[in-house]
């Protein structure tokens, strides 16, 4: 039978010949043929063959058969894919007793299958969801027009940060990069700064710089941080306007001292059990600042507290 079928290929090629040195268009081929059952992509590739090699048999492939990705593996790799796509490439080579380079292949060449790197998401319990919910549609009745001042703090540790996904170096060969470009130096005992920001639409509060050693509990934020430096700069923005303060939930600001003090100096501000849980993708600060503060202090290299301060 495959002989018969070899037989019929062949007396197709030839009649395509034929009628393509006779002057034929290849569409015009197409319509006299259709009753042979010959399709048009057949009859281009043929042409192309000839023209190519001036013949139209096929030639013999060259090179030994596949002893290593036959059938059989391939679909045994497929199937254990399909079951579990985290499976390793090195861990499958060694299962089926292959090398990795022919498990790589039968992965990227035989299954047409690229490596893709997981990526981090913010983590929300069910609870949390609820309760985000909740709180969100809250907010959204009684602060939709509101003047909202976002705060948060950030620990600034003073190195350069290594982005491995996105940090690249392009070079011929790797002895050409310079040591300085092709690696970060990482240090123990880094210097740290503890920065408080407040940013509001179109306006930012001066960052607040926390002396070394200090740590931020409930009396230190707000005799050095809310009455200091929130109080005093927002009677400068708003001269008298109202408007919301928001805080998340960490100890300092969640203490009894803290959401007293609050209640008496500001005209309005999201307490300690409004504020949604697990939520830095609803602060500004935490979603855009803050990240695109670190990547100006890698651009320009700042690795010392006071280069840092004078950064605002």
């Amino acid at each position: 039978m495959c002989a018969c079928l070899a037989i019929t290929m062949d007396v197709k090629r030839q009649l395509v010949l034929n009628l393509y040195k006779g002057g034929l268009r290849q569409i015009d081929i197409f319509r006299q043929l259709q009753t042979e059952n010959i399709n048009l992509k057949f009859i281009q590739r043929t042409i192309k063959r000839y023209n190519e090699r001036g013949t139209v048999d096929i030639s013999k492939k060259t090179g030994r058969k596949k002893s290593v990705r036959t059938k059989n593996l391939i679909k045994c790799v497929r199937e254990k894919i399909r079951r579990d796509p985290q499976r390793s490439g090195r861990k499958l080579a060694r299962e089926h007793k292959i090398s990795q380079t022919s498990m790589r292949r039968i992965l990227a060449d035989d299954l047409n299958m690229k490596p893709y790197k997981k990526c981090r998401r913010h983590g929300l319990t069910i609870k949390n969801k609820q309760a985000r919910k909740q709180r969100c549609k809250e907010l959204l009745r009684w602060h939709a027009e509101s003047n909202i001042v976002f705060s948060d703090e950030k620990l600034f540790l003073l190195q350069p940060s290594l982005n491995s996904q996105n940090d690249r170096v392009y070079a011929v060969s790797i002895a050409d990069i310079p040591e300085d470009k092709k690696t970060i130096e990482c240090f123990q005992n880094v210097p740290k700064l503890m920065v408080w920001g407040a940013i509001l639409v179109g306006q930012k509060f001066p960052l607040v710089f926390v002396k070394e050693g200090v740590k931020i509990n409930a009396r230190i934020y707000v005799q050095e941080i809310l009455h200091k430096n929130l109080l005093p700069q927002s009677e400068i923005l708003f001269e008298g306007e109202s408007w919301v303060f928001q805080q998340d939930g960490a100890p300092a600001h969640r203490a009894n001292t803290t959401q007293q003090w609050l209640r008496m100096n500001v005209p309005d501000f999201i307490d300690r059990d409004s504020w949604p849980p697990s939520s830095p993708d609803l602060n500004p600060l935490d979603y855009f600042a803050w990240g695109y503060m670190t990547s100006k202090l890698n651009d320009l290299k700042i690795t010392n507290k006071i280069t840092l301060r004078s950064f605002q």
